[in-house]
């Protein structure tokens, strides 16, 4: 009997073709672009600070509470800022007002800098002028916690305040998983992490003051922000003052746009995950330096437009030209009306869906509004409920120049 034994060899392995390699090499770089926008390393970067700062806040708090139980003694000099950047000027461990660091001048108080050499010390002689040593248990921290980036250009820095038995100490956050206990803590400075046994220390807004790019914003006159930069521009604005701020170029939905009232606290705070924003017809509580921020830092490419409205008047039969060439601007163009008498608006010269155009009673309120995404808009026949003077608002967020030719008719 014969016996016959099959043996398989295998066929030779066919080598990826370069379309396939092609097509891997795609799937990789698509799958590393998704990690890195799901991951988003820069905000984990900044969390990581922002996580460093906030345990430096814990430390600093049970620090204190310790020296307070334990020995009682004076916190240190009221009306002064201290800071915890070094100042490169301060030749001795008495440290000094801080005159290298290109600080702000903080309303009736001083700023205290340590040197070099002693700034993260704990026997009285760092920033913050504690000398925790003298407690019975030794000094509950080896040093004391400075900011992680702890420069004035970014802002970034922390601060010691006391009247000599309360305490408070600021920082900033910059990611957007954490920036928002700022606005929480209690404290008057919606920008500032704040902690302390009175929230009503700290003399100004450190972070809205003291950052880089300071530069005055003229109305009227459109200023480029561009730059990987935390951006701060101010305004000098009067009491009663009604004022409009377009922002175009917006790339990013995790950038804050704040409007600070001159005593550092939060007059509006906007964001956009569009590419415009606008903040509109915003009173003035009263007279100042304004300051219009940006937070978290970010790359921008922005262009901002502050601005009053537009006003005048309009009668019937008259046609009135509403011409303006800034985002953001707004308009306010009066007529008056009696009771029952019908109106009717013609408009034309339209460009932009994003206008919206209202009616407002002479109280203010609303008695019609109504937009449109085509060239021309038609209010008709609308009867007045109230003798008065009417105001017909325009309010966009637009960045095309706008063209409108209003046409009224009241009978």
């Amino acid at each position: 009997m014969l016996f016959f034994t099959y043996m398989h060899f295998p066929s030779a392995r066919r080598a990826f073709t370069l379309i396939e390699l092609l097509v891997v090499i795609a799937i990789i770089a698509i799958l590393a672009v998704v990690v890195v926008l799901t991951l988003n390393p820069a905000q984990l970067l900044k969390e990581s600070r922002d996580a460093n700062r906030l345990s430096d806040a814990a430390t600093l708090k049970n620090a204190l509470s310790i020296y307070s139980e334990d020995v009682g003694g004076n916190l240190g000099s009221s009306s002064v800022a201290y800071i915890s950047i070094p100042d490169p000027a301060a030749t001795s461990t008495a440290g000094d007002q801080c005159q290298g660091l290109g600080l702000p001048a903080a309303a009736s108080s001083t700023y205290h800098c340590a040197s070099s050499s002693t700034f993260r010390n704990t026997n009285g002689i760092g920033w913050i002028p504690v000398n925790f040593a003298s407690t019975s248990i030794g000094s509950p921290i080896s040093s004391l916690p400075v900011d992680p980036i702890n420069t004035t250009s970014s802002g970034e820095f922390y601060t010691y305040e006391t009247n000599g038995t309360q305490w408070e100490t600021t920082m900033a956050l910059e990611s957007s998983k954490y920036i928002s206990t700022e606005a929480s803590d209690g404290g008057p400075y919606t920008d500032l992490y704040e902690q302390g046994t009175n929230l009503a220390l700290a003399p100004a807004d450190f972070y809205a003051n003291a950052n880089i790019n300071p530069s005055l914003l003229s109305f009227s006159s459109p200023k480029s922000v561009s730059g990987s930069v935390t951006s701060t521009y101010t305004f000098s604005g009067t009491a009663g003052q009604i004022i409009n701020l377009g922002i175009i170029g917006i790339n990013s939905c995790y950038t804050n746009y704040y409007i600070l009232k001159p005593d550092g606290s939060t007059l509006t705070i906007n964001f956009s995950c569009g590419s415009t924003l606008a903040f509109e017809n915003y009173t003035l509580p009263t007279s100042g330096v304004y300051t219009l921020r940006v937070n978290p830092a970010a790359a921008l490419a922005n262009v901002w437009a502050l601005t009053t409205s537009i006003v005048g008047t309009i009668n019937s039969g008259s046609p009135v030209v509403v011409s303006s060439t800034l985002p953001g601007q707004t308009a306010a163009i009066t007529f008056s009306g009696t009771a029952t008498q019908v109106f009717s608006l013609a408009i034309t010269g339209i460009n932009s869906c994003y206008t919206n155009y209202y009616i407002l009673k002479p109280d203010g309120s609303t008695l019609a509004n109504n937009f449109s995404c085509g060239s021309s808009l038609t209010f008709t026949s609308t009867t007045l409920p109230t003798t008065g003077t009417y105001t017909i608002s325009i309010i966009t967020t637009s960045a095309a120049p706008s063209n409108n030719t209003l046409s009224l008719t009241v009978q």
